[in-house]
């Protein structure tokens, strides 16, 4: 699920979540609250792997890349 998925199923849930400042709010029916946290850690858990994957894909880059300008 992405950002858009999950913010457009929140809405059809009656979920508002915004920015109050660097802050993330949200407003839930009570018997919705640990839908709303699991799907908020499921879609923050999947950009956070992303962000991972990019790093390490960057990282090995850089090593082959320090690796041919050590042997030329």
């Amino acid at each position: 699920m992405n950002i858009d998925e999950f913010l457009s199923y929140c809405r059809s849930l009656d979920i508002k979540i915004w920015l109050d400042g660097a802050r993330l709010r949200y407003s839930a029916p009570t018997e919705r609250f640990l839908t709303t946290l699991r799907l908020l850690l499921g879609c923050l858990g999947g950009i956070f792997s992303a962000k991972m994957s990019a790093i390490s894909l960057v990282k090995k880059k850089v090593i082959l890349l320090v690796g041919d300008l050590e042997n030329h």
